[in-house]
């Protein structure tokens, strides 16, 4: 059986007094003379100090919080500027993208907010909107004209596949003019933007002929001048082939 140490009033004092005069921890001194439990210690101090030195003890302890609670606040607060700036700058971004790259990003908010909404579904919709300074109305709103836009596109598509089915080289003008002729309003910018997302613009054929072939497998010779800058006359001289086309074909002209 565990012996139970027992001390006496006496001994208590003088534990505490050293305790409230020195300037270690409890800890320090508990493990100095031996004392078990965590808690011995502290039920002595508040039977055996006096008034004074419990009122310091908790204005200290309040004074440590507060410190902490200080140095929490401001680390708050920079956490909050720098998500200010961060704010500012997707702004920034998203505006230059919009007028100097023509990029809309700005109408992808709906978008993104769904996104958000099914990786955040505890996150109500409206504080989601919120985020790009928008209502839940606007988001319903802006919805609807994006299904509107949906179904108009796949009626566009489908109409210019099948015209060019019976007619694959038609270009974009032409195809306006026709979708025109059946009742269907786009611009021409509009129309070619949509062509080009569902690749069916038509590539222009490649005009005049091929004169330089580099995979051939006869000796390459290296580029002599690459890293050679002259700094005089007659240090480097070049010359050049122009290729005319006659009526019996080709003929080289050299260009010293």
């Amino acid at each position: 059986m565990k012996e139970v140490k027992r001390y006496s009033d006496h001994y208590k004092r003088r534990v505490v007094n050293e305790i409230i005069s020195g300037k270690e921890s409890i800890e320090y001194y508990r493990r100095k003379y031996k004392i078990g439990g965590s808690m011995t210690i502290s039920r002595w101090i508040d039977k055996f100090a006096s008034t004074e030195y419990l009122t310091m003890a908790n204005k200290k302890h309040e004074s440590d919080e507060l410190g902490s609670l200080r140095a929490e606040l401001a680390l708050l607060r920079r956490e909050l500027e720098d998500e200010r700036l961060r704010r500012e700058a997707y702004q920034l971004m998203v505006k230059i993208a919009e007028e100097e790259f023509n990029i809309p990003i700005e109408k992808v908010w709906c978008q993104t907010a769904q996104k958000m909404k099914d990786l955040h579904p505890q996150v109500p919709l409206g504080r989601l909107c919120g985020l790009f300074d928008k209502s839940r109305q606007a988001f319903y709103q802006r919805q609807q004209v994006i299904y509107k836009q949906a179904v108009e596109e796949h009626c566009i598509v489908s109409r210019v596949s099948d015209i060019r089915r019976r007619q694959p080289r038609i270009g974009g003008r032409k195809l306006l003019v026709m979708l025109e002729g059946q009742g269907i309003t786009i611009g021409r910018d509009a129309l070619f933007d949509m062509l080009r997302s569902n690749n069916l613009l038509v590539r222009r054929r490649r005009n005049g002929v091929r004169t330089t072939y580099s995979s051939h497998w006869l000796r390459k010779y290296p580029n002599l001048i690459r890293h050679f800058e002259p700094i005089g006359p007659n240090q480097l001289w070049v010359s050049d082939i122009t290729y005319l086309e006659t009526t019996e074909g080709f003929c080289i002209y050299f260009d010293n």
